[in-house]
Formats: structure tokens, sequence, C-alpha cells
């Protein structure tokens, strides 16, 4: 899994858009398909393990399980 952070450089290489800057409610925008999702995240907590990926699967790396668009 790469090493993706809370960055729009870092998430532009994985095909992702921040839409929304809410520290609680953090949202995001798939490049390729426009879908978005936000995250729940706790404040000072860890993200989910694949937070940055689409719900429908377009930015899941060659090889793993995951929803095609």
């Amino acid at each position: 899994m790469p090493d993706v952070r809370y960055t729009e450089a870092s998430l532009k290489r994985v095909g992702v858009t921040i839409v929304s800057h809410s520290r609680e409610w953090p949202g995001l925008k798939c490049n390729r398909c426009g879908r978005s999702w936000w995250l729940i995240l706790r404040i000072g907590g860890p993200r989910p393990k694949g937070w940055w990926r689409c719900p429908k699967g377009c930015n899941h790396p060659r090889g793993e399980k995951g929803r095609k668009p």
C-alpha cells in the first residue's frame, strides 16, 4: 500500500482531491469517477486503513481486492 498523507500533493498521486478541510469530517473526491466521500475521524486518532481509496475502487492498487467502477 502506498504511503499516502493528507496533503494535496500526496492525494493527487493516488487520484484524489480534498473537497473539505474539516478536522472531524474531511471530504475527498475521486478524480476518475467524481464520487465524493467523507471520513469520520477522532481528532488526534489514526486514519482507517485505505482511507484515501475511492469507494468504487477506482484507485485500488492492482492485485488488491476492490470493487471495479
